[in-house]
Protein backbone atom coordinates (compact mmCIF):
# COMPACT_ATOMS: atom_id res chain seq x y z
CA UNK A 1 0.00 0.00 0.00
CA UNK A 2 2.76 2.21 1.03
CA UNK A 3 4.46 2.40 -2.18
CA UNK A 4 0.97 3.05 -4.37
CA UNK A 5 0.95 6.15 -1.92
CA UNK A 6 4.41 7.07 -2.21
CA UNK A 7 4.02 7.37 -5.95
CA UNK A 8 1.13 9.49 -5.99
CA UNK A 9 2.32 11.83 -3.77
CA UNK A 10 5.36 12.26 -5.63
CA UNK A 11 2.67 13.49 -9.04
CA UNK A 12 0.56 16.22 -9.16
CA UNK A 13 -3.20 14.34 -9.51
CA UNK A 14 -6.39 15.79 -11.07
CA UNK A 15 -8.62 14.88 -8.38
CA UNK A 16 -12.14 14.34 -10.64
CA UNK A 17 -14.61 15.90 -7.72
CA UNK A 18 -15.78 18.39 -10.34
CA UNK A 19 -15.98 18.01 -14.27
CA UNK A 20 -12.81 19.46 -16.01
CA UNK A 21 -12.81 21.70 -19.42
CA UNK A 22 -9.43 21.12 -21.71
CA UNK A 23 -9.73 24.31 -23.75
CA UNK A 24 -9.12 24.19 -27.41
CA UNK A 25 -7.57 20.68 -27.20
CA UNK A 26 -8.08 19.75 -30.84
CA UNK A 27 -7.43 21.52 -33.78
CA UNK A 28 -9.78 22.93 -36.25
CA UNK A 29 -8.55 20.49 -38.72
CA UNK A 30 -9.10 18.32 -35.96
CA UNK A 31 -12.48 19.15 -35.49
CA UNK A 32 -13.70 19.48 -39.03
CA UNK A 33 -12.48 15.52 -39.55
CA UNK A 34 -13.90 14.02 -37.07
CA UNK A 35 -17.48 15.89 -38.46
CA UNK A 36 -16.98 14.44 -41.91
CA UNK A 37 -16.13 11.06 -40.61
CA UNK A 38 -19.02 11.01 -38.26
CA UNK A 39 -21.93 12.66 -41.29
CA UNK A 40 -20.50 10.26 -43.95
CA UNK A 41 -21.31 7.37 -41.92
CA UNK A 42 -24.09 7.89 -39.71
CA UNK A 43 -26.30 6.05 -42.18
CA UNK A 44 -23.80 3.17 -42.13
CA UNK A 45 -24.14 -0.23 -40.10
CA UNK A 46 -21.66 1.14 -37.23
CA UNK A 47 -24.52 3.46 -35.87
CA UNK A 48 -27.24 2.39 -34.24
CA UNK A 49 -29.91 3.93 -32.26
CA UNK A 50 -28.44 4.83 -29.01
CA UNK A 51 -31.49 3.53 -26.56
CA UNK A 52 -31.90 6.62 -25.02
CA UNK A 53 -34.68 8.77 -25.13
CA UNK A 54 -36.64 9.57 -28.05
CA UNK A 55 -36.30 6.42 -31.10
CA UNK A 56 -34.48 7.67 -33.81
CA UNK A 57 -33.14 11.37 -32.68
CA UNK A 58 -29.44 10.05 -31.70
CA UNK A 59 -27.46 7.59 -33.44
CA UNK A 60 -24.22 5.78 -31.43
CA UNK A 61 -21.37 3.41 -32.61
CA UNK A 62 -21.01 2.69 -29.03
CA UNK A 63 -22.79 -1.38 -29.74
CA UNK A 64 -20.55 -1.92 -32.64
CA UNK A 65 -18.42 -4.56 -31.65
CA UNK A 66 -16.50 -5.50 -34.59
CA UNK A 67 -13.51 -4.08 -33.96
CA UNK A 68 -11.60 -5.13 -37.41
CA UNK A 69 -14.24 -3.59 -39.44
CA UNK A 70 -14.81 -0.18 -37.48
CA UNK A 71 -11.96 2.29 -38.90
CA UNK A 72 -12.19 5.33 -37.53
CA UNK A 73 -9.85 8.26 -38.89
CA UNK A 74 -6.55 8.79 -37.79
CA UNK A 75 -7.00 11.55 -36.19
CA UNK A 76 -9.37 10.12 -33.75
CA UNK A 77 -6.61 7.54 -32.81
CA UNK A 78 -4.26 10.35 -32.49
CA UNK A 79 -6.24 12.65 -30.01
CA UNK A 80 -6.62 9.57 -27.35
CA UNK A 81 -2.91 8.87 -27.56
CA UNK A 82 -2.85 12.80 -26.86
CA UNK A 83 -4.84 12.70 -23.94
CA UNK A 84 -3.25 9.76 -22.30
CA UNK A 85 0.28 11.42 -22.97
CA UNK A 86 -1.64 14.87 -21.65
CA UNK A 87 -2.86 13.59 -18.75
CA UNK A 88 -0.16 10.93 -18.10
CA UNK A 89 -2.64 7.91 -17.97
CA UNK A 90 -0.63 4.68 -18.05
CA UNK A 91 -3.32 2.53 -17.70
CA UNK A 92 -4.64 1.47 -20.96
CA UNK A 93 -7.50 -1.16 -20.31
CA UNK A 94 -10.52 -0.25 -22.91
CA UNK A 95 -14.21 0.08 -21.71
CA UNK A 96 -16.51 -1.80 -23.78
CA UNK A 97 -16.98 -0.58 -27.31
CA UNK A 98 -14.33 -0.56 -30.41
CA UNK A 99 -11.08 1.44 -29.67
CA UNK A 100 -12.27 2.73 -26.41
CA UNK A 101 -13.72 5.33 -28.92
CA UNK A 102 -17.39 6.53 -29.65
CA UNK A 103 -18.98 8.78 -32.31
CA UNK A 104 -22.88 9.85 -31.63
CA UNK A 105 -24.82 12.10 -33.48
CA UNK A 106 -28.34 13.31 -32.27
CA UNK A 107 -30.90 15.40 -34.39
CA UNK A 108 -34.31 17.47 -33.55
CA UNK A 109 -35.71 16.39 -31.22
CA UNK A 110 -33.42 14.48 -29.35
CA UNK A 111 -31.97 14.08 -25.99
CA UNK A 112 -30.29 12.01 -22.88
CA UNK A 113 -31.85 11.56 -19.98
CA UNK A 114 -29.87 11.68 -16.58
CA UNK A 115 -28.19 8.46 -16.07
CA UNK A 116 -24.61 7.06 -15.29
CA UNK A 117 -22.76 4.81 -17.24
CA UNK A 118 -21.08 1.22 -16.33
CA UNK A 119 -18.32 0.30 -15.00
CA UNK A 120 -16.38 -2.11 -18.02
CA UNK A 121 -13.83 -3.54 -15.01
CA UNK A 122 -13.80 -4.26 -11.43
CA UNK A 123 -12.30 -1.81 -9.20
CA UNK A 124 -12.17 1.11 -11.74
CA UNK A 125 -13.95 4.25 -12.76
CA UNK A 126 -15.32 4.76 -16.22
CA UNK A 127 -13.72 8.44 -17.37
CA UNK A 128 -14.79 10.01 -20.61
CA UNK A 129 -12.96 12.65 -22.21
CA UNK A 130 -16.03 14.17 -24.77
CA UNK A 131 -15.68 16.63 -27.30
CA UNK A 132 -19.00 18.10 -28.74
CA UNK A 133 -17.53 19.17 -32.17
CA UNK A 134 -20.54 20.45 -33.58
CA UNK A 135 -23.64 22.12 -32.01
CA UNK A 136 -27.06 22.21 -32.64
CA UNK A 137 -28.80 26.02 -33.51
CA UNK A 138 -30.49 25.24 -29.45
CA UNK A 139 -29.77 23.10 -26.74
CA UNK A 140 -27.59 19.77 -26.59
CA UNK A 141 -25.96 20.87 -23.53
CA UNK A 142 -24.31 18.56 -21.53
CA UNK A 143 -25.18 18.78 -17.70
CA UNK A 144 -23.38 17.03 -15.28
CA UNK A 145 -25.04 16.87 -11.86
CA UNK A 146 -27.33 19.65 -12.28
CA UNK A 147 -24.95 21.83 -13.66
CA UNK A 148 -24.74 22.56 -17.41
CA UNK A 149 -21.44 22.46 -18.83
CA UNK A 150 -21.35 24.61 -22.12
CA UNK A 151 -17.69 23.99 -23.88
CA UNK A 152 -16.46 24.90 -27.53
CA UNK A 153 -16.48 22.93 -30.35
CA UNK A 154 -12.81 21.91 -29.62
CA UNK A 155 -13.00 21.77 -26.05
CA UNK A 156 -12.41 18.61 -24.28
CA UNK A 157 -14.76 17.45 -21.04
CA UNK A 158 -13.75 15.31 -18.83
CA UNK A 159 -15.13 13.51 -16.02
CA UNK A 160 -16.00 10.04 -14.25
CA UNK A 161 -19.04 8.72 -16.35
CA UNK A 162 -19.79 5.63 -13.95
CA UNK A 163 -19.86 8.50 -10.91
CA UNK A 164 -21.54 11.29 -12.09
CA UNK A 165 -25.09 11.39 -13.46
CA UNK A 166 -25.17 13.40 -16.66
CA UNK A 167 -27.75 14.37 -19.38
CA UNK A 168 -27.89 16.59 -22.16
CA UNK A 169 -30.77 19.15 -23.02
CA UNK A 170 -33.32 18.50 -26.10
CA UNK A 171 -32.17 19.40 -29.61
CA UNK A 172 -33.50 22.18 -31.80
CA UNK A 173 -33.09 23.24 -34.66
CA UNK A 174 -31.42 21.64 -38.60
CA UNK A 175 -27.63 21.37 -37.24
CA UNK A 176 -27.50 17.84 -35.51
CA UNK A 177 -25.02 17.65 -32.68
CA UNK A 178 -21.94 15.39 -33.24
CA UNK A 179 -20.11 13.85 -30.30
CA UNK A 180 -16.71 12.15 -29.68
CA UNK A 181 -16.00 10.35 -26.79
CA UNK A 182 -12.69 8.88 -25.91
CA UNK A 183 -13.21 6.72 -22.71
CA UNK A 184 -10.81 5.09 -19.91
CA UNK A 185 -11.25 2.73 -17.78
CA UNK A 186 -9.06 3.61 -14.55
CA UNK A 187 -8.12 2.39 -11.32
CA UNK A 188 -9.99 3.06 -7.88
CA UNK A 189 -6.46 3.60 -5.87
CA UNK A 190 -6.92 3.02 -2.06
CA UNK A 191 -10.68 4.46 -2.75
CA UNK A 192 -9.48 7.61 -3.15
CA UNK A 193 -10.48 9.68 -6.37
CA UNK A 194 -6.62 9.30 -7.69
CA UNK A 195 -7.16 8.59 -10.97
CA UNK A 196 -4.75 10.31 -13.19
CA UNK A 197 -2.21 12.05 -12.91
CA UNK A 198 -1.51 16.22 -14.65
CA UNK A 199 0.99 18.79 -15.41
CA UNK A 200 -0.53 21.71 -13.88
CA UNK A 201 0.88 23.28 -11.05
CA UNK A 202 -2.43 24.57 -9.69
CA UNK A 203 -3.09 21.17 -8.26
CA UNK A 204 0.08 21.28 -6.39
CA UNK A 205 -1.70 22.82 -2.92
CA UNK A 206 -4.39 19.70 -3.75
CA UNK A 207 -1.73 17.09 -3.50
CA UNK A 208 0.01 18.31 -0.64
CA UNK A 209 -3.38 18.22 1.46
CA UNK A 210 -3.90 14.95 0.10
CA UNK A 211 -0.29 13.66 1.42
CA UNK A 212 -0.79 15.08 4.73
CA UNK A 213 -3.78 13.53 5.31
CA UNK A 214 -2.98 9.77 4.03
CA UNK A 215 -0.26 10.71 6.23
CA UNK A 216 -2.07 10.62 9.20
CA UNK A 217 -4.24 7.85 8.11
CA UNK A 218 -1.72 5.45 7.27
CA UNK A 219 0.92 6.89 10.17
CA UNK A 220 3.46 7.61 7.04
CA UNK A 221 6.08 10.00 7.10
CA UNK A 222 6.82 11.41 3.91
CA UNK A 223 9.20 13.42 4.59
CA UNK A 224 11.75 10.72 4.90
Amino acid sequence: MSSNLTASANSKILMLDIPKIQRDFITIEEQQELNVWTLANYQSKFFSDARMGVLGTRLTTRYFKQKSSLVFPECAHRIRDRIKTHFNIKNDLLPGYCHGIVTGIGFDGGDIYPHKDPTWHEGHYTVHCNIVTQYPEIGGITNIEGIDYKTGERDLLIYPVSEMAHAVSTIRGTTPRILWVFGFSLPRIDNLDWVITHSDEEEQRIIDDIVKLTSEMYDLDYAK
